[in-house]
């Protein structure tokens, strides 16, 4: 998997409705270890989160209950006119 800067997987995977994403986070990327070279520094989770946020936000959440100004418009179609 590339670097988070390249790679889009995280908005697509909430796309889809995933709902937890588990990441390797490092404070220091200078630091020896197995999964720096995919961990995520502050900057790069930051915007990862922004990027997940931003894709929830652009699919909307579904709603069957109707809200005040469309039941304020059925309420005058009906008053308008007898069905």
């Amino acid at each position: 998997m590339e670097r988070y800067g390249r790679d889009r997987s995280y908005e697509l995977l909430s796309a889809l409705g995933v709902t937890v994403i588990e990441k390797h986070f490092i404070l220091d990327k200078s630091i020896r270890g197995s999964d720096v070279s995919f961990s995520l520094d502050e900057k790069e989770f930051t915007e990862m989160v922004m990027a997940v946020r931003k894709a929830e936000k652009a699919l909307g959440k579904e709603s069957y209950e109707l809200t005040k100004k469309q039941a304020n418009i059925l309420l005058n179609l009906y008053m308008l006119r007898k069905i």
